[in-house]
């Protein structure tokens, strides 16, 4: 059913502006900074853009949504499947590309929509028995409403740390060594 469905499950719990985001993904103080000051003084949904060449795994394949803005609005989010650095290497993607890593801040208002469109899916793809509705993809169908702005920002030097596939683990706990955790 994908991250939107898991999102609505929360919905009767939610009564102020709050934040989504991977269980297996470490953040980092920068970027879980900037989402926290914008949903606290935004209406807007808001999100961090990584460049492409800092979120993919060394080993593996993975999904990313890659982003288009203006300034600092996204203009579009389109989820890019089983993705990997022998793609930046093949010129697939040059690596600069804005990316989401799946932490977004949100509004509560933001729920209706995210009901309205999920229903809307579900009719559409009640027979499919591996389609998601992500939300990124919910994300980017937001953008066409009148009036909504969703913000990006930018994380220089801010790597995530993930855990994807089982590689993943002594690269992750070697940076968590690094740091004294």
């Amino acid at each position: 059913m994908g991250t939107v469905h898991a999102l609505l499950a929360a919905k009767p719990h939610i009564d102020a502006p709050f934040i989504v985001l991977n269980g297996d993904t470490l953040y980092g103080d920068k970027a879980l900074d900037k989402v926290c000051t914008h949903i606290k003084y935004k209406d807007t949904p808001c999100m961090p853009g990584y460049p492409l060449r800092d979120v993919l795994p060394r080993s593996g394949k993975v999904n990313r949504a890659v982003i288009r803005i203006e300034g600092s609005a996204l203009t579009q989010i389109v989820e890019q499947y089983n993705i990997c650095m022998d793609d930046i290497n093949a010129g697939k993607y040059s690596g600069d590309e804005l990316t989401s890593m799946n932490i977004f801040g949100f509004q509560p208002s933001i729920l209706d929509f995210a009901q309205r469109k999920f229903d809307k899916w579900l009719e559409d793809n009640a027979t499919e028995e591996t389609s998601e509705y992500i939300l990124s993809t919910m994300l980017n169908d937001l953008l066409p409403e009148e009036g909504v702005k969703s913000f990006v920002y930018g994380v220089d030097n801010a790597i995530p740390l993930e855990l994807t596939n089982p590689e993943d683990f002594a690269f992750v706990r070697n940076n968590l060594d690094l740091v004294g955790l």
